[in-house]
């Protein structure tokens, strides 16, 4: 099985190839295979003279949290990282399938903004320049692959950015 995505790679000074942002999701029926999966990625990236860093590798699994039933998780990959949030091209998904943390990020990050842009109005910056950075900045941050992660945020989230907006 090759990867999901097509890796990027990226070349240093010395001549090191990585394997960066490879994706592969195994469905929970499959899980038995995840080592197999590990061992084929790493053998195609050493046939196209890559390396794969297993110190970076992170395995997340997705759960259902709404489900009644009892998920048995599979034990740990040997140097194998398990975490329970996953940051795709700088969108925090967590293993239930929320962007809560995400959104709280994006809020935080952006009241920040608002602090220096009330430094700004302080030190006499005119209006219009204000509404300027608040959208090229502000804006910015909110709207940033919102497509992607809107669809999975629930309704709390969705009223704090509508009264973070206002």
């Amino acid at each position: 099985m090759t990867p999901i995505n097509r890796p990027y790679t990226t070349f240093y000074s010395s001549a090191v190839v990585t394997i960066h942002n490879t994706y592969i999701i195994i469905p929970a029926s499959n899980s038995h295979t995840r080592t197999n999966e590990l061992e084929h990625i790493d053998s195609w990236a050493k046939h196209n003279n890559l390396t794969l860093n297993r110190a970076k590798t992170l395995v997340v699994i997705f759960v259902d949290k709404k489900s009644k039933r009892t998920v048995t998780l599979p034990p740990p990959l040997p140097g194998i990282t398990r975490r329970t949030t996953l940051k795709i091209l700088g969108v925090t998904i967590t293993n239930g399938l929320s962007t809560a943390e995400h959104i709280q990020g994006v809020i935080t990050s952006c009241s920040q903004t608002l602090h220096a842009l009330r430094v700004l109005r302080a030190h006499s910056m005119p209006h219009s320049a204000l509404h300027e950075v608040f959208r090229a900045v502000v804006t910015t941050k909110l709207c940033y692959a919102s497509s992607a992660w809107w669809g999975f945020s629930t309704a709390g989230a969705i009223q704090r950015i509508t009264a973070f907006i206002r």
